[in-house]
Protein backbone atom coordinates (compact mmCIF):
# COMPACT_ATOMS: atom_id res chain seq x y z
CA UNK A 1 0.00 0.00 0.00
CA UNK A 2 2.06 3.34 -1.09
CA UNK A 3 -0.83 5.61 -1.97
CA UNK A 4 -1.39 8.08 0.53
CA UNK A 5 -4.81 8.31 1.98
CA UNK A 6 -5.67 4.85 1.43
CA UNK A 7 -4.96 3.53 4.80
CA UNK A 8 -5.32 -0.32 5.43
CA UNK A 9 -8.68 0.01 7.75
CA UNK A 10 -10.55 1.67 5.13
CA UNK A 11 -13.14 -0.54 4.65
CA UNK A 12 -12.95 -0.16 0.37
CA UNK A 13 -10.15 -2.66 0.70
CA UNK A 14 -12.56 -5.46 0.86
CA UNK A 15 -12.96 -7.55 -1.58
CA UNK A 16 -11.34 -4.91 -3.78
CA UNK A 17 -8.64 -7.64 -4.71
CA UNK A 18 -11.32 -10.18 -6.30
CA UNK A 19 -12.81 -6.57 -7.50
CA UNK A 20 -9.72 -6.22 -9.65
CA UNK A 21 -9.81 -9.43 -11.38
CA UNK A 22 -13.53 -9.01 -12.50
CA UNK A 23 -13.05 -5.36 -13.32
CA UNK A 24 -12.22 -3.89 -16.75
CA UNK A 25 -9.14 -1.87 -15.60
CA UNK A 26 -8.08 0.06 -18.49
CA UNK A 27 -11.94 1.84 -18.83
CA UNK A 28 -11.88 2.36 -14.63
CA UNK A 29 -8.96 4.02 -15.11
CA UNK A 30 -10.09 6.67 -18.25
CA UNK A 31 -13.22 7.23 -16.15
CA UNK A 32 -11.19 7.64 -12.98
CA UNK A 33 -8.87 10.35 -14.59
CA UNK A 34 -11.88 11.68 -16.75
CA UNK A 35 -13.38 12.79 -13.05
CA UNK A 36 -9.79 14.04 -11.86
CA UNK A 37 -9.60 16.57 -14.76
CA UNK A 38 -13.37 17.31 -14.59
CA UNK A 39 -13.15 17.98 -10.93
CA UNK A 40 -9.38 19.94 -11.43
CA UNK A 41 -9.86 21.03 -14.37
CA UNK A 42 -8.10 25.26 -15.06
CA UNK A 43 -11.94 26.52 -14.95
CA UNK A 44 -11.75 26.96 -11.18
CA UNK A 45 -15.44 28.07 -11.51
CA UNK A 46 -16.48 24.64 -11.77
CA UNK A 47 -15.70 23.56 -8.40
CA UNK A 48 -16.70 27.22 -7.17
CA UNK A 49 -20.47 25.98 -9.04
CA UNK A 50 -20.51 22.85 -6.98
CA UNK A 51 -23.05 22.63 -4.14
CA UNK A 52 -20.40 23.37 -0.54
CA UNK A 53 -21.33 19.72 0.52
CA UNK A 54 -20.63 18.02 -2.20
CA UNK A 55 -17.59 20.14 -3.05
CA UNK A 56 -16.14 19.62 0.03
CA UNK A 57 -16.73 15.56 -0.10
CA UNK A 58 -15.27 15.29 -3.05
CA UNK A 59 -12.18 17.03 -3.16
CA UNK A 60 -9.81 15.22 -0.69
CA UNK A 61 -10.93 12.16 -2.01
CA UNK A 62 -10.10 12.98 -6.22
CA UNK A 63 -6.61 13.87 -4.65
CA UNK A 64 -6.84 10.18 -3.10
CA UNK A 65 -7.78 8.87 -6.55
CA UNK A 66 -5.14 11.09 -8.71
CA UNK A 67 -2.77 9.91 -6.63
CA UNK A 68 -3.67 6.29 -7.46
CA UNK A 69 -4.16 6.64 -10.99
CA UNK A 70 -0.48 8.32 -11.50
CA UNK A 71 1.32 6.01 -8.41
CA UNK A 72 -0.61 3.01 -7.68
CA UNK A 73 -1.58 -0.22 -8.37
CA UNK A 74 -5.11 -1.61 -9.91
CA UNK A 75 -5.96 -2.37 -6.56
CA UNK A 76 -5.39 0.88 -5.31
CA UNK A 77 -7.02 2.50 -8.26
CA UNK A 78 -10.12 0.08 -7.32
CA UNK A 79 -10.26 0.95 -3.42
CA UNK A 80 -9.53 4.92 -4.28
CA UNK A 81 -12.83 4.96 -7.03
CA UNK A 82 -14.55 3.15 -4.23
CA UNK A 83 -13.89 5.57 -1.88
CA UNK A 84 -14.55 8.66 -3.93
CA UNK A 85 -18.12 6.92 -4.66
CA UNK A 86 -18.79 6.53 -0.88
CA UNK A 87 -17.67 10.18 0.10
CA UNK A 88 -20.29 11.45 -2.40
CA UNK A 89 -22.67 9.21 -3.30
CA UNK A 90 -25.33 10.40 -0.61
CA UNK A 91 -25.06 13.81 -2.66
CA UNK A 92 -25.07 13.01 -5.95
CA UNK A 93 -29.01 13.74 -6.78
CA UNK A 94 -27.43 17.66 -6.03
CA UNK A 95 -23.97 16.85 -8.39
CA UNK A 96 -23.96 18.40 -12.11
CA UNK A 97 -24.60 15.47 -14.91
CA UNK A 98 -21.29 14.40 -15.63
CA UNK A 99 -19.79 14.33 -12.05
CA UNK A 100 -23.05 12.08 -11.52
CA UNK A 101 -21.90 10.27 -14.52
CA UNK A 102 -18.58 9.83 -14.09
CA UNK A 103 -18.94 8.51 -10.82
CA UNK A 104 -21.33 6.23 -11.25
CA UNK A 105 -18.73 4.41 -13.51
CA UNK A 106 -16.62 3.83 -10.30
CA UNK A 107 -16.86 0.52 -8.29
CA UNK A 108 -19.55 0.35 -5.40
CA UNK A 109 -18.71 1.26 -2.00
CA UNK A 110 -18.02 -1.95 0.29
CA UNK A 111 -21.13 -1.96 3.03
CA UNK A 112 -19.02 -1.41 6.51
Amino acid sequence: MGVVGLPSWLPDWAGAEEETRRADIPTLRLRAQELVDLVFTDDTDYLDALPESIEASVVTSVVVLSDALRDGTDVEVVVASRLVRRSVDSLLAGAPEELRRLIRHLPRPTRA
